[in-house]
């Protein structure tokens, strides 16, 4: 059962992070996903076990405002509450051209790290983003 929790959930966060860049190219416009506790704002943190939302970013990147014309696209809910996700990234942006970016200087990757409690075997879900906006998910051995 943790096997398929996990599988589904680095799927979740994998549609996200494409529908995000595909979203981003049609639109000709400044896209991103970020952790969301509430569906309708950024957390500030990097707490991506409450849920993350993609939305379109035309002000500050990462930063969900009204003002800025931005719009949310689509909500994810938090994970099961015996998952962790770890990741130094507060968000993730998509520029029209597909490329992402987390905002920090010399960008080439970011990494989400998916785990069960009480992890074991090969549990571990690892997504990687480039910067050219590839996106790639293995399973991992529990560390």
């Amino acid at each position: 059962m943790r096997n398929d929790r996990m599988t589904t959930e680095a799927n979740d966060l994998v549609s996200a992070i494409n529908l995000a860049r595909t979203e981003a190219v049609t639109r000709a416009a400044p896209v991103s996903v970020c952790a969301s506790s509430d569906g309708t704002s950024c957390s500030a943190d990097t707490g991506w076990n409450k849920g993350w939302i993609v939305f379109l970013d035309y002000g500050t990147p990462g930063t969900l405002t009204d003002a800025d014309g931005d719009k949310v696209l689509r909500v994810w809910a938090k994970i099961d509450p015996q998952d962790s996700i770890t990741t130094t990234s507060t968000y993730l942006q998509f520029a029209p051209a597909g490329t992402a970016t987390d905002g920090t200087a010399n960008f080439s990757n970011t990494t989400f790290t998916l785990k069960p409690s009480g992890c074991t075997s090969d549990q571990m879900r690892v997504v990687e983003v480039m910067a050219m906006g590839r996106t790639d998910s293995q399973r991992k051995t529990c560390s």
